[in-house]
């Protein structure tokens, strides 16, 4: 890209994108420090909504000062409106849980570390509407976790930039009352909701009411599933204090994330050892995809596949070879492998090499699965 300045930066190469603004790499020219450089893309973020949300970002971060929030320094516009930043270099929640070996980090640590981190930004009157692990970063060199990204933030109890009724976060980790659009009635607990839904993914791989617009029905009025039941080798107090951080009501959750995080960790101290790797859940079982990859299909003489449907086939309607899944850099490839009744994802007919993202629906002829990008597993179960 051509070296660009802005807000005292010369802008070097793109670390990150949102929905409407960029993050490079950046050099202070005045110190030679590394920076991260958040800068609002004027083609993207063309409502003033976006632009005064971009600007509320900058007020707010630049006032939390706390070991576990990345630090905002300055802010400004010069050709574009943008925010200068500590650089933090590594991962993030999100990828260590993606990587299926999260149980091996220190994940106490960092649980208690966004912990504190929304305690503070609460005590000091700001509410984080995207808790999330892809909003947590992790430095490579110490391992500390900060808490990231407060785009989509406000004063509790201030007027909201969003219409009454309109749900505005990611849908996977919206608490109830954020999911109805009721932007006035927001507090510390909606935030302690979504960090129970975080916690619930890095006990058990999966979200509780699944992922896209669809988790909204499951915030607002069912039950989530139990946490042992989507990882039965956990604790039963891990259980106890997720289905408290995942209640309806804001009054029958713990009081802070801290407190949350302290519940859960207490129990959480005593899990085995395990792996997370990815599989389908295919009615109540849950089938891991083995080594490079696998073949799914119907048993028939002298052949069993890797993944066998017979069970849930009631139609006979899946092939004997009806289509592979292979793990590739970055997940899980699907191909139907010319089945007689095809293969469907998220109720599209697949007509060549087919990414799953999680929570996607495939369906092999009439027996539908979900996607799991990562579920539990036992260490020695071969990957």
């Amino acid at each position: 890209m051509s070296q660009r300045v802005i807000g005292g930066c010369r802008l070097e190469e793109v670390i990150g994108t949102g929905s409407f603004a960029t993050v490079y790499r950046g050099r202070d020219v005045g110190t030679g420090a590394d920076r991260a450089v958040k800068v609002l893309d004027p083609v993207r973020a063309q409502g003033w909504g976006d632009r005064a949300r971009f600007w509320r970002e900058a007020e707010l971060a630049t006032g939390l000062r706390h070991p576990g929030v990345v630090a905002v320094e300055r802010f400004g516009y010069d050709w574009a409106p943008y925010l200068v930043m500590d650089l933090v270099t590594g991962s993030t929640l999100a990828d260590e849980i993606a990587s299926g070996a999260h149980w091996s980090r220190p994940l106490e640590t960092w649980i208690g570390q966004v912990g504190a981190a929304l305690d503070h930004a609460h005590a000091q009157g700001v509410l984080h509407r995207d808790v999330k692990p892809a909003n947590v970063l992790i430095r490579a060199a110490d391992d500390q976790a900060f808490l990231t990204d407060f785009g989509l933030a406000r004063v509790i109890g201030a007027p909201g930039l969003t219409q009454t009724g309109l749900a505005i976060g990611n849908c996977a980790y919206m608490s109830p009352e954020q999911c109805a659009g009721s932007v006035h009635e927001l507090d510390a607990r909606s935030d302690v909701y979504a960090f129970a839904v975080l916690l619930f993914e890095v006990a058990t791989g999966r979200v509780p009411f699944g992922r896209g617009e669809r988790a909204i029905a499951g915030h607002a009025g069912r039950h989530p599933p139990p946490a042992r039941a989507c990882n039965p080798d956990l604790p039963a107090g891990v259980e106890e204090a997720l289905a408290r951080g995942l209640a309806k009501a804001p009054a029958d959750r713990p009081a802070s994330a801290g407190a949350l995080a302290g519940e859960f960790l207490r129990a959480f101290a005593a899990r085995p050892a395990l792996r997370f790797g990815p599989a389908l859940l295919i009615g109540p079982e849950t089938v891991p995809v083995p080594g490079s990859g696998c073949v799914v299909g119907r048993r028939a003489a002298g052949w069993v596949p890797d993944v066998d449907l017979f069970g849930a086939d009631s139609d006979h309607r899946v092939s004997r070879r009806h289509a592979r899944l292979s793990r590739v850099a970055g997940g899980i490839l699907l191909r139907d492998l010319g089945s007689r009744n095809g293969t469907l994802v998220n109720g599209v007919p697949v007509g060549g090499p087919t990414m799953l993202r999680d929570d996607d629906r495939v369906t092999f002829a009439g027996v539908e699965a979900v996607y799991l990008a990562t579920a539990p597993r036992p260490p020695d179960d071969p990957q």
